[in-house]
């Protein structure tokens, strides 16, 4: 389902030999899932996979473009010409260019360096750098704005429904405040490597680059929770996020009947979107069943903290009421099986810990929204310290009024740090980048100090709308209790829980334990799907708490990265 504003600038690829047009600048993930193409790979004998994360962290999208395996179709944009195979086939042909080992360039020494460009990282980059700082900032996605801001890859790839939307409007408007500011700005650049006390090991397009920066500040977000059930690897199963991307990103739909659940009110904000772009939202089943009094004291609190954001919320229940699309409050997702017409649903009514079915639901594609992870691997591996929070289901890092976690010189702003939301990340990124600015020894402007107060102010409000807004969303929070024994848990390795139950009988008794007998969190995601789930299951089994230390330790590298980037080039 493309933009109704026409096919400018088309162009053509081809898909295991058929032909697909699609327009200029939108993701081979996106295309395909544009033509009802999800099975983009097979793991083991035929164990069909597509997209999940749409983020570039599950690596379930693989392909092989123009004979080089291990693509990720949602972080490649298609190029005329190309020829995309479906990844994990035996027999496809491979070039295999001659590379040399490359000289290793000069380290890069910016007075700061900004990993993330999202909100709290576009924001602390900005102000620095109009400071006068020497800023340098990374993204690892070809389009600026991270997951809240998300901007199109192209201006003409908007799509009409969103043209007024107030967070693609404020993204923009951050971005050209950061292009002004004269920060430096790198596209395409993920951290592979982070080495205390500061050392970064970037490919940025050049090979692998070395960063020494004086001060840092990490702003590498979330991703979205996986949480393992019958048939959640299926191709068509992918996350919220990961249709909301190709809406706002690339202004597509998938074809099809489409079917929301999971937890928090993300899935409702996805919901009216994708409704108001043309796309068939069937139902959006929503975990939490909160009483009138809960609705009552949350409402209260979330307005009277951000009263615009409050309002937000009750605006798209009552569009997708008028849009006749049915959220039901109190149920649950309980697995999805494949059938010739594409996929079935079951939808269960959740009683606390137990989920009870209640009907099968026919859709094409299945999005899961179980909230979010801090994508914390950088600041593990640079090892600030973490404590965690039983309530949030996820590690905090800690940190002082101003960011600076427990390794002097290295901030932690927004999601990364803790789940606080985009508001809150934006307030995190002005009060670490002028703190930045004191700790180098320039001046802070008048305008960057008012700033600052403002900051001071609204940060408490927005946490507390936080805790109000998971309050009305409270539920049970599942991590393997949906799983059956042949359940895939780890995506990557094809790791079930039986297979985990075994290694517990085995005798394991850490995740360290499990992954030496099962290879779980061994796969391109390392751990990222698995290990939190993983690590509840044994925490439960072993009558613990978790804590930092449930989880495997980071290091690099932090991604999957091929030997012949970091260390050749292709030979001429």
């Amino acid at each position: 389902m493309r933009r109704k504003s026409g096919r400018e600038g088309a162009v053509s690829f081809t898909f295991d030999g058929r032909k697909i047009e699609c327009d200029a600048g939108v993701s081979v993930a996106a295309a395909l899932s544009n033509e009802g193409e999800f099975h983009l790979r097979t793991s083991g004998e035929d164990d069909q996979r597509g997209v999940f994360c749409g983020m570039g962290v599950c690596q379930e999208c693989r392909v092989t473009i123009d004979g080089v395996h291990g693509l990720r179709a949602c972080m490649t944009s298609v190029r005329p010409g190309m020829a995309v195979q479906r990844g994990g086939i035996p027999g496809l042909s491979t070039s295999h260019a001659e590379y040399q080992i490359q000289e290793r360039p000069a380290a890069v020494e910016p007075e700061l360096l900004v990993i993330g460009g999202g909100a709290g990282g576009l924001t602390a980059a900005a102000i620095a750098a109009e400071a006068g700082v020497d800023v340098v900032l990374l993204d690892e996605r070809p389009s600026k704005g991270g997951q809240y801001f998300k901007q199109p890859a192209k201006q003409d790839l908007l799509h009409e429904s969103l043209l007024d939307d107030t967070q693609i409007v404020t993204g923009r408007k951050l971005l050209e405040r950061v292009v002004r500011s004269g920060a430096k700005i790198v596209n395409s650049a993920e951290v592979w490597g982070a080495f205390s006390p500061g050392e970064f090991a970037v490919l940025d397009g050049n090979g692998s680059t070395i960063y020494r920066p004086k001060k840092t500040i990490v702003a590498t977000g979330a991703y979205e929770r996986g949480v393992p059930l019958p048939g959640w690897t299926l191709p068509g199963v992918m996350t919220t996020g990961a249709l909301q991307g190709m809406l706002r990103n690339y202004a597509t739909v998938p074809k099809g009947r489409i079917i929301i659940a999971g937890n928090g009110p993300l899935n409702l904000q996805i919901a009216l979107e994708l409704k108001r772009a043309g796309a068939d939202v069937r139902l959006v089943a929503e975990l939490a069943k909160p009483s009138a009094l809960t609705w009552i004291g949350s409402a209260f609190k979330m307005a009277m903290a951000v009263p615009r954001i409050a309002t937000d919320g009750i605006a798209y229940l009552r569009g997708l009421k008028k849009a006749q699309v049915p959220v039901r409050f109190g149920e649950c997702l309980l697995g999805i099986t494949a059938t010739p017409d594409g996929l079935e649903a079951s939808i269960g009514r959740v009683r606390g810990d137990v989920v009870e079915p209640i009907e099968s639901i026919a859709a094409d594609v299945v999005c899961m929204g179980y909230g979010f992870q801090p994508s914390n691997e950088i600041l593990r591996c640079l090892g600030c310290s973490h404590q965690f929070d039983d309530w949030r289901g996820h590690l905090v890092a800690e940190r002082d009024d101003e960011c600076e976690t427990t390794l002097p010189g290295v901030y932690a702003v927004g999601d990364c740090a803790g789940l606080s939301g985009a508001p809150a990340a934006m307030q995190d990124g002005i009060l670490s980048a002028v703190a930045v600015v004191r700790s180098l020894g320039y001046s802070v402007s008048a305008k960057h100090d008012a700033e600052y107060q403002r900051a001071l102010r609204a940060r408490p409000r927005h946490r507390a709308f936080q805790t109000a807004l998971w309050t009305l969303f409270r539920a049970h929070r599942f991590s393997t209790q949906l799983a059956t024994g042949v359940t895939t848990v780890c995506r990557c390795e094809a790791v079930t829980l039986d297979d985990i139950e075994a290694a517990v009988k085995d005798g394991a008794t850490s995740l360290g334990g499990v992954k030496q007998r099962t290879r779980l969190g061994m796969g391109p995601c390392q751990g990222r799907y698995c290990a939190s789930n993983a690590a509840e299951f044994l925490a439960d089994r072993m009558g613990e708490a978790v804590d930092e230390y449930s989880f495997f330790a980071p290091r690099p590298p932090l991604k999957p990265v091929r030997i012949m980037d970091v260390v050749g080039r292709e030979k001429s």
